[in-house]
């Protein structure tokens, strides 16, 4: 009987062993939700220089804001909610999907993540737009 247990022991040791690591993104330590916790600061997009300076803050509980500062002064910050997606074949660095009513309207959309690490954060929009953050250190 110890002869068979001492075999399953060391047969499972050694799968355990032989088997894939797990892959970063799919580690619970890193995952979309917890990556993009912060405040972002616009560095480019595709639509071209704004006139202010553009930042987002994903919020634990699904809390996002969009903060636009005028003329380092007059400051217009919307408040919405904001749901993300864990790597799929479709999406492999995930998505966010948000909302938030901005000038009396409601809006959102789904951004496909493309670039996400600790400091910076890349996505696509539907209409292919792309904008390219960076994590604000406080």
């Amino acid at each position: 009987m110890r002869g068979f247990i001492v075999v399953f022991v060391l047969g499972l040791a050694s799968a355990a062993m032989t088997s894939a690591p797990i892959p970063k993104s799919m580690k619970a330590s890193s995952t979309v939700a917890s990556s993009v916790l912060g405040q972002w600061k616009l560095k480019r997009g595709d639509q071209g220089k704004v006139s202010y300076e553009f930042t987002i803050t994903y919020e634990a509980g699904g809390v996002l804001k969009f903060d636009r500062v005028y003329g380092g002064n007059r400051q217009i910050t919307d408040t919405g909610s904001y749901t993300t997606a864990e790597p799929t074949k479709d999406d492999p660095l995930g998505s966010i999907t948000w909302s938030i009513k901005q000038f009396n309207r409601e809006r959102g959309e789904k951004s496909v993540i493309k670039k996400l690490t600790a400091t910076e954060l890349t996505f696509v929009d539907p209409d292919g737009l792309v904008e390219e953050f960076e994590r604000v250190e406080k």
